[in-house]
């Protein structure tokens, strides 16, 4: 998941270096971004249906093998055009990470045990934020952000041997069942409210993934290598948050309440983010990270793929949130971007991503209300 997702999240890491290498605004960097995420977003509902027919094991080792290309290609990348082409297989390789990895916990693991798992994997994208933000400018600092990201793609070659050598394959007969089964079921509805959501979340998460960094150190005035650091406390939360919340959320009676309190938690971040360079530094700090926790919320969509679809829906449904996700992913950068570039500020960025998450809860109630939970169930 870290490997798959390592495209999007290096533009913030290194986008002091991206703008100067190819003489781009920030909303043209924006659109790098957005070219990831759309083509992951377009791609995933097919990613889907592929992972569905060929297992999760073999899906995982196209992901891997099709991200290194996709990591490599930015690295080497002549022009600005080029980098947007390199985008686009970054953005194939990126659609398949969540069918494949859904399929595989779907398939393989029990009942009770899938939102501790669920979060373990989705760690993988907080732990590609986290190490990423610590690293990666340092070593673009000393070998060129070209060398940086290209090593990178080592991982996901080893990743893609480790995968054929140890994950054990669907067995012929589950395939076979999937083909028929796929065309035949309808997903569940609450697929569809978390898909509507990830569209939202998705722009938030995208911009500050984005455009972060930029922001620290051109608002706040600190340094390039503090703001990495203020990076790598927003993955760190993200860790903490994907670990946490899907544990819970095999226990709670609806996921729509912890995706309320999630979004809570990531309103208050933004806005000392916004007030940090005014009030007080240290605002920076926590709400990089109470925004951090944000990330959980990729984490919970997927949980409630695993917990409430059938084996051989598992990849369609995984395709759709990951769908609805990717297209706000692909539309947060460049908006966000294209104001900060038209005011000189990022006051009105701000407003639109504090809009979306807005939005998000508004949905998430309306989700409660119109479905809610059985009288008799777990806490909350």
């Amino acid at each position: 998941m870290g490997v798959a997702i390592f495209g999007s999240v290096s533009l913030g890491i290194i986008s002091r270096f991206l703008i100067e290498s190819f003489s781009i605004t920030r909303a043209q960097l924006g659109w790098v971004a957005a070219v990831i995420s759309l083509t992951a977003a377009l791609s995933s509902p097919y990613a889907g249906r592929i992972a569905d027919r060929i297992g999760g094991r073999n899906m995982a080792i196209a992901v891997l093998s099709v991200s290194a290309l996709g990591l490599l290609a930015i690295s080497a990348a002549p022009s600005y055009a080029m980098l947007l082409v390199a985008g686009l297989i970054g953005g194939i390789g990126q659609a398949g990470a969540n069918p494949a990895t859904n399929k595989l916990i779907r398939s393989h693991i029990a009942e009770g045990r899938r939102g501790l798992i669920t979060g373990i994997k989705q760690s993988g994208v907080a732990w590609g934020f986290f190490l990423g933000g610590l690293i990666l400018p340092s070593l673009a600092i000393v070998y060129g952000w070209r060398l940086a990201l290209a090593s990178v793609a080592v991982l996901a070659v080893i990743g893609a041997v480790i995968t054929a050598l140890f994950i054990p394959a669907d067995t012929t007969s589950s395939v076979n069942s999937t083909l028929t089964k796929t065309a035949k079921s309808s997903l569940p509805i609450a697929i569809k409210w978390i898909a509507a959501q990830g569209l939202l979340v998705g722009a938030a998460i995208a911009a500050f993934v984005t455009y972060l960094p930029l922001y620290v150190e051109e608002v706040a005035g600190l340094s390039w290598k503090t703001a990495g650091a203020v990076a790598a406390v927003y993955g760190l939360a993200g860790l903490f948050g994907q670990l946490v919340f899907p544990a819970i959320g095999e226990k709670v009676r609806h996921l729509a309440y912890l995706m309320l309190i999630v979004t809570t938690l990531a309103i208050m971040g933004m806005a000392m983010l916004w007030l940090g360079p005014v009030v007080s530094v240290a605002l920076i700090w926590v709400g990089a990270a109470l925004l951090g926790l944000q990330i959980a919320w990729i984490a919970l969509g997927m949980l409630a793929v695993v917990t409430q679809t059938q084996q051989h829906q598992a990849g369609r449904a995984s395709g759709m949130v990951s769908g609805g996700f990717g297209v706000g992913l692909a539309a947060g950068p460049p908006v966000f971007g294209f104001t900060v570039d038209m005011t000189g500020a990022y006051h009105v960025g701000f407003v639109f991503l504090l809009g979306m998450m807005f939005g998000s809860g508004a949905l998430m109630a309306l989700w409660l209300k119109r479905d809610p939970p059985p009288e008799s169930s777990q806490w909350i």
